[in-house]
């Protein structure tokens, strides 16, 4: 799944939820580092202190299981044992009422495929 997909997946969880639990998020899912061979990516170096700020983010709290078990497409593509994840984080941004999700894959993708995150995403974390 890519991203777009992983916030269309939310986006009908949401609605069903609001539909028949009278339940209404008042967070917009962003989805980050879901990534696709047949999509581009933003690359580029990410701040010093970041993969060390995300992986405190994502190793604190409540690890979900994703939508699926996923294996590096890019990894596969050049012939080598591709990194596997099955497992995400949801992490809220209250003040911009932004709810943040991104798959462990993140980590990977950063260092070995020089992933580089919304700018957005970047700044919540560092402020972490």
């Amino acid at each position: 799944m890519n991203n777009k997909q992983v916030e269309e997946e939310h986006k009908k969880i949401n609605e069903m939820m609001e539909k028949e639990l009278g339940i209404k998020s008042e967070f917009k899912v962003m989805a980050v580092g879901y990534l696709s061979i047949s999509e581009p990516y933003d690359m580029g170096e990410v701040p010093i202190g970041f993969t060390e700020k995300l992986e405190y983010v994502y190793n604190n709290g409540l690890i979900l299981a994703s939508l699926g078990h996923h294996d590096c497409e890019f990894c596969i593509n050049k012939g080598v044992k591709p990194a596997t994840s099955s497992s995400e984080k949801s992490i809220s941004d209250e003040k911009n009422k932004i709810e943040y999700r991104f798959p462990q894959m993140i980590f990977h993708y950063i260092e070995e495929h020089q992933f580089k995150p919304q700018q957005k995403f970047i700044d919540f974390i560092m402020e972490q």
